[in-house]
């Protein structure tokens, strides 16, 4: 039965005899929800769930029915009101008087003790006493059953032979059929009490007594089935029925009702009933009894009444099969089952066979049932739309009759769906060493005798016998405990092998038997450990083997370890072979990247500033680094080899210079986050070379070739150490490098450097990232707290260096941003500064200094127009990016002062081979006749010489038709008639008529610059044929529109 799912409550209300009985009933069995359920007797089992089910009884706990704990007769009395007035009923019943003696009136059984008193049910044990706390016996609780339902009318159940009469009423109407114990006067066990009331419910009418009752004629003393009393009290209060058949369809298979047949069909003519059961797919094909109660009003019966169940009772027998055992199960069962084979599930592979024996319904009757299952992975739960994702499926969770909020999410699962209904079931894993392998069955036997067989989702990779034994696996097992696949997760052992070696057999041994001492790295730890191994794993291919990532597996019978990797997904380990990058993620809990040096770039590179690593491994995979990732270094070669272990990203980059560390091999440990992603705890790198690199490597001041120290080192290289000033993030660095020519040329600036086991190679700021972003004059404010430079937001955590030569060592240095403000708030300073996402970061406060040159030309075009530059000025005292101004004269024009001139072409190019141009640059004609360009957002940068040249200034030149002669002409060579040319320049206007003309006549172009014909100007022009002439406008001083009229002589 299903043990969790929606609960249906009923409400019967039904006309009885002594008044109203209503009940609480659930679509459950109620007897679920009972943790010692199993310890019920089998004869005592049907029973239980009923009473249970019904709400007559009670667990003694929330979570326990206690079967064989005896009642009180308190408890009794509660027990048979609910019996007789149902469980509503019975909660009205109170007290208005102490019953007995020892009753007192608030006494929580009272009122039932003073209904069944009442009634004549039960008495006290004197006159006065109850002894409600007395425990039960089984006469007398036979004898409360018997008279509620109207026995002992004729008092025959008092006086000295009661007992014997109760006795023997209650064998006559099996009031203690199935009992397998018996009642007498001693204590009766609870499951023995349910028994006899649940047969008191169900098979017991109710009777009166005749009016001739001196003379017993009718069945029991007297007593029958008299008109209006002939239903049990199960039917009267409960509406109680009993339905016996075979389960042919269920709400957990997508059915709407539990359905009940007579055979293994679901027709019209076979079905007994159709319940509201929420049998699930455990009981389909099961023969069954259900009890059930009505929902409605009706009367006890009614086809317009839904029957619901109170208890499933299972008559099923059954024998169960998994996986690879379902096929030979089947076919030993075929001629027992014959056509009553059944399979259910969409799933790909046939995972749970069922033998069901239903003989305890009628005699011969059998049935098998074949589930198909498939594996795929449980997703997150959504708690606002109800539903979780399996295999990547949104289900609703009310279509999921399993519990899974025990499953760890992404993790694999075992389901099938029926008709829209899923099950779904966690897999599980163990570990252990292999110590046989039987291929016929596909079954492992571990060291400590365990055996697991092959899942039906098993898919043999490869050779599995090769090397597998003696050596440790994760078997994945399927709900049933089979294996599905066998990998190194959980007992994989990363190590890193240095290369190194020594012989630890005696001196004089023969080569193929000596045995060597390996040296390995546990790239989770750090810890150097030795490994005894063969020559074997010494030798590869006639050669040393080289360093690598090698999982260490476990020793062999001899002591020897076998290093290598586990191959796919099978268990077959390779040994000698080294775990690469083409492993991806290697037994789910590592990724390792190998620096092949005929390949460009092929290297790792870690940043301390990152929170994530991708592109790691041949797939690419990406992992986020835990907040406390642990960072294990190696470096060196030979006996050399030393380690280093950081414990945060922090301390990586207080170790190398900048902060970047790029490794020849690496490897990470990882683990599955709750968002299903892969994380990272330690990071493993092995550096030959001890290589970090960076940008804003910082220069206070001019380097002097003076300013070092020369060493020789014991490598026996020469190497100078500066003592300029360099910091890095505002931490003063010593740098060393092998060539003073290197640093000889170095001024104060930004710079990027490599850093090469310990020696510095210092180049120009890569070339995005333009010097003049980050040093200059800046201005200082502050307000509501914060600090600004010119419009950068200085950070919280900046750090600030006074690099001020009469500062920098004394008290009055500057060395807080909130010092910074306090002493230049409002003023302009010399600064050299980084920054990021979260504002300046870090602040140089400088002498001033900072040197650039402005320079002004014209294209060769203006200058053959007449312009020349008059003079040059920039809106800014020093670097930064501002307005730059540059004067213009041009002799053979008279401007208008005041005229506007816009659209100027400019291109910006400095001596660090930075350009870049633009269109927006605008001009004003001042008084004294020159022209005043404004070229805008100039960046100017700290000794780099600025040039601004002036491109283009243009204006337009507009050609309009006029008058008849001037219809037959058009325009040549220009776009909608208008010419463009520069400021000062004259324009060639060519000219086309539709008809030849008279060559020798014709020799000037007619012209006016009004819309008349008025003021008409004779221009020269010169002929080209019979229909082309030209002639030049200008120099043009704005933007110009003509007329043309035709030619003339």
């Amino acid at each position: 039965m299903r043990t969790l799912k929606k609960s249906l409550a009923l409400v019967l209300a039904l006309v009885m005899l002594l008044g109203l009985g209503v009940v609480g009933a659930s679509a459950d069995n109620a007897l679920d929800n009972y943790t010692d359920a199993d310890e019920i007797g089998d004869a005592y089992l049907e029973a239980v769930g009923v009473l249970t089910g019904l709400g007559i009884v009670d667990g003694m706990t929330e979570t326990t029915i206690v079967p064989q704990a005896t009642y009180t007769r308190a408890q009794a009395a509660k027990i048979i009101t609910t019996m007789v007035l149902g469980v509503n009923g019975a909660k009205s019943c109170v007290a208005s008087y102490a019953p007995f003696d020892d009753v007192a009136a608030n006494h929580w059984a009272a009122g039932y003790i003073a209904f069944c008193k009442e009634q004549g049910i039960i008495d006290g044990v004197t006159d006065t006493t109850f002894d409600p706390e007395g425990t039960l016996t089984g006469y007398q609780w036979a004898k409360m059953l018997l008279a509620a339902v109207g026995f002992n009318a004729n008092n025959e159940l008092e006086g000295s032979s009661w007992s014997l009469n109760t006795a023997r009423i209650g064998r006559e109407v099996g009031l203690f059929d199935g009992d397998l114990a018996g009642a007498d006067h001693t204590p009766l066990r609870r499951e023995q009490a349910m028994l006899y009331a649940f047969n008191t419910l169900s098979g017991i009418r109710q009777v009166t007594y005749t009016a001739n009752g001196d003379n017993y004629v009718y069945n029991i003393w007297g007593y029958e089935w008299a008109d209006g009393t002939g239903y049990t009290l199960g039917q009267k209060v409960f509406g109680l029925e009993g339905y016996t058949g075979i389960i042919v369809a269920n709400e957990g298979t997508g059915a709407d009702y539990t359905v009940l047949s007579k055979n293994y069909t679901n027709t019209s003519t076979s079905r007994i009933a159709s319940v509201v059961a929420d049998t699930g797919l455990d009981m389909m094909y099961h023969a069954a009894r259900i009890w059930t109660v009505v929902d409605g009003h009706g009367t006890i019966g009614s086809s317009d009444d839904e029957l619901v169940s109170v208890y499933v009772y299972d008559l099923a027998k059954v024998t169960e099969s998994a996986c690879n055992s379902i096929t030979k199960a089947r076919n030993d069962n075929a001629s027992k089952v014959g056509n009553n084979s059944f399979v259910l599930g969409s799933g790909a592979k046939e995972y749970d066979y069922y033998f069901i024996d239903n003989t305890a319904y009628a005699a011969k009757s059998y049935a098998d049932l074949t589930v198909k299952y498939s594996m795929g992975e449980l997703g997150v739960a959504d708690a606002v739309k109800d539903t979780t994702v399996i295999a990547g499926k949104a289900v609703d969770n009310d279509d999921i009759w399993t519990n899974v909020s025990d499953i760890a999410k992404f993790s694999t699962v075992v389901y099938t769906n029926i008709n829209g209904i899923y099950y779904v079931y966690p897999t599980s894993a163990t570990t252990g060493t292999v110590k046989s392998y039987d291929n016929t069955t596909k079954t492992y036997t571990l060291t400590d005798g365990t055996k697991i067989a092959a899942s039906v989702f098993y898919e043999a990779n490869g050779d599995v016998i090769g090397n597998v034994l003696g050596n440790t696996f994760t078997f994945l097992l399927d709900s049933h405990g089979h294996y599905y696949d066998i990998t190194r997760s959980g007992v994989a052992n990363l190590h890193f092998y240095t290369g190194e070696f020594r012989v630890t057999s005696d001196f004089g041994s023969y080569h193929g038997e000596h045995a060597y001492v390996a040296q390995f790295i546990n790239v989770e730890t750090g810890a150097f450990e030795d490994y005894a191994v063969g020559s074997d794993f010494i030798l590869s291919n006639n050669a040393l083997r080289g360093q690598g990532f090698y999982d260490i597996g476990v020793a062999d019978a001899n002591g020897l370890y076998h290093p290598g990797k586990n191959n796919g997904n099978g268990s077959n380990f390779s040994r000698g072979v080294a775990v690469s990058e083409n492993d991806n993620v290697y037994s789910g809990e590592y990724a390792v990247d190998i620096n092949v040096p005929t390949v460009t770039n092929d290297r790792i590179y870690l940043n301390a500033n990152t929170n994530i690593i991708s592109g790691f491994d041949a797939k690419g995979t990406k992992a986020y680094l835990d907040k406390d990732v642990k960072v294990v270094v190696a470096t060196g070669t030979g006996s050399g080899v030393s380690v280093v272990t950081y414990n945060s990203l922090a301390e990586l980059a207080a170790a190398y210079p900048g902060g970047n560390v790029t490794f020849d091999m690496a490897a990470l440990t990882l683990h599955k986050s709750t968002t299903n992603d892969y994380a990272c705890s330690v990071i493993f790198g092995y550096i030959g070379k001890v290589i970090s690199s960076g940008d804003y490597l910082f220069l206070a001041d001019d380097y002097s070739e003076q300013d070092w120290n020369g060493e020789y080192t014991d490598a026996g290289d020469i190497v100078y150490t500066c003592k300029g000033s360099f910091y890095l993030n505002g931490t003063p660095v010593t740098v060393t490098v092998d060539s003073l020519s290197k640093i000889a040329t170095l001024n104060r600036g930004f710079y990027s450097f490599t850093v090469t086991n310990g020696v510095w190679a210092i180049t120009g700021l890569d070339a995005g990232a333009t010097m003049s972003d980050y040093v200059g004059i800046a201005s200082v404010s502050a307000s509501n707290g914060q600090v600004w430079l010119s419009d950068r937001l200085v950070s919280d955590s900046a750090v600030v260096v006074d690099c001020r030569e009469d500062y920098k060592d004394t008290e009055s240095k500057v060395d807080s941003a909130a010092k910074l403000a306090e002493q230049f708030r409002n003023e302009t300073i010399s600064v050299a500064y980084t920054y990021n996402s979260n504002g300046v970061n870090v602040i140089y406060v400088l002498d001033s200094g900072w040197k650039y040159n402005i320079n002004a030309d014209l294209s060769t075009a203006l200058k053959a127009a007449g312009w020349e530059v008059v003079s040059v000025e920039n809106d800014k005292d020093v670097a930064v990016v501002g307005n730059v101004t540059i004067t213009l004269k041009n002799s053979k024009l008279e401007l208008a002062t005041g005229a506007n001139y816009n659209g100027i072409n400019f291109t910006v190019t400095d001596t660090a081979g930075k350009n870049w141009s633009a269109s927006n640059a605008t001009a004003t004609v001042n008084a004294d006749g020159n022209l005043v360009v404004t070229v805008p957002s100039v960046t100017v940068r700290e000794r780099v010489d600025t040039t601004v040249t002036i491109n283009t200034i243009p204006v337009t030149l507009t050609v309009s038709l006029r008058s008849d002669e001037g219809q037959k002409w058009d325009t040549v060579g220009a776009t909608n008639k208008v010419y463009t040319a520069n400021l000062g320049e004259t324009q060639t206007v060519a000219m086309v008529r539709n008809e030849d003309f008279n060559t020798s006549l014709y020799k000037n172009a007619v012209i006016s610059t009004v819309d008349n014909n008025v003021n008409l100007i004779k221009v020269p022009c010169n002929v080209i044929d019979a229909r082309n002439v030209t002639f030049t406008y200008g120099p043009l001083t704005a933007n110009t529109t003509i007329y043309f009229w035709g030619i003339s002589d």
